[in-house]
C-alpha cells in the first residue's frame, strides 16, 4: 500500500471546510475539533540548512471566539491560541515574495510567515476574522473619502490597496495621507537617494487602518479595533 504524501511536501494552500480536509499527518482527526473556517499553509520550499524552515506547514482553525494555529508535528512547536475578545491589532505585510501576518493582544504577539502564493488564502481567513472581531454596520456603499493626493493619482498603489482592504459594510470617516518621496542628496561627485515612505491612515466605521510602504518593495498593513470601541470613545 502506497504511503500518503506528507503535508510538508504540499506546495499549495487551501481552505479547510470540514475535518475531512485536515492533513492526515497533523493527527487532528481524533481531536473532536469544532471550527467554522480553516486554512492550510504549506512550508517554505527552500528552508535554511542551519535554521530550518521559517514558516513550517500550518493549519489555522477559526471558531466564533478564537483562532487556533497548529504547526506540523515535525517542527515541535506548541499549539498557539488567540482569543478574539482580547485581540487588539492585526498586521499583514509583504516584502518581495515573503509575507507575514501578526496578531497582537495585551499579553502576546505572534507572527506567522508564509509565501506570497498563499496571500489570497490568508486574506480569506482575515476577512472571516474581521467578521467576528470588528463591529458590524448595516451594509452600505463604500466611501473612499476625498484625499486630493489619492484622487490625483500620486500614489495609485495606496488607493488600490485601500479599495481592496475595505469591507462592503465599512465606511471611511476620516483619512490622512502622506505621499512617499525620494530625496536626492549630493556630496562631492556622489549622489545619494533617500527614500521616505508614505503613510495612509484611515478611521473607518469599524477600525483604524494604516497602510504604509515602509517595507520598501512591498506593502505593510495594520488595523486596530480598540480605538474604535464605542465605550472607549465615549468614555
Amino acid at each position: 500500500m502506497k504511503e500518503p504524501v506528507s503535508s510538508t511536501q504540499y506546495r499549495f494552500s487551501y481552505q479547510i471546510r470540514s475535518a475531512r480536509d485536515l492533513p492526515a499527518d497533523f493527527d487532528l482527526q481524533n481531536e473532536n475539533l469544532s471550527f467554522e473556517f480553516g486554512i492550510f499553509l504549506p512550508q517554505d520550499q527552500f528552508p535554511d540548512v542551519h535554521k530550518g524552515s521559517s514558516h513550517p506547514a500550518r493549519v489555522f482553525l477559526l471558531e466564533n471566539h478564537g483562532l487556533t494555529i497548529y504547526t506540523h508535528p515535525s517542527s515541535h512547536q506548541a499549539v498557539a491560541r488567540i482569543d478574539l475578545a482580547g485581540l487588539q491589532m492585526v498586521e499583514q505585510g509583504r516584502f518581495l515574495l515573503r509575507c507575514w501576518v501578526s496578531f497582537f493582544t495585551a499579553q502576546i504577539d505572534r507572527t506567522f510567515f508564509f509565501s506570497s502564493e498563499s496571500s489570497r488564502t490568508v486574506s480569506g481567513l482575515l476577512k472571516q476574522i474581521r467578521c467576528r472581531w470588528l463591529p458590524h454596520n448595516a451594509p452600505g456603499k463604500v466611501s473612499l473619502g476625498r484625499s486630493r493626493e489619492i484622487e490625483d493619482g500620486i500614489a495609485f498603489k495606496f488607493q488600490k490597496r485601500l479599495e481592496k482592504e475595505i469591507d462592503t459594510d465599512e465606511t471611511i470617516e476620516e483619512m490622512m495621507f502622506i505621499p512617499p518621496q525620494k530625496i536626492y542628496q549630493r556630496k562631492h561627485l556622489l549622489r545619494k537617494v533617500i527614500y521616505v515612505p508614505g503613510d495612509l491612515l484611515a478611521i473607518t466605521s469599524q477600525r483604524v487602518l494604516w497602510i504604509t510602504d515602509r517595507e520598501q518593495g512591498g506593502t505593510r498593513i495594520a488595523w486596530e479595533y480598540r480605538t474604535l470601541r464605542t465605550d472607549y470613545c465615549s468614555g
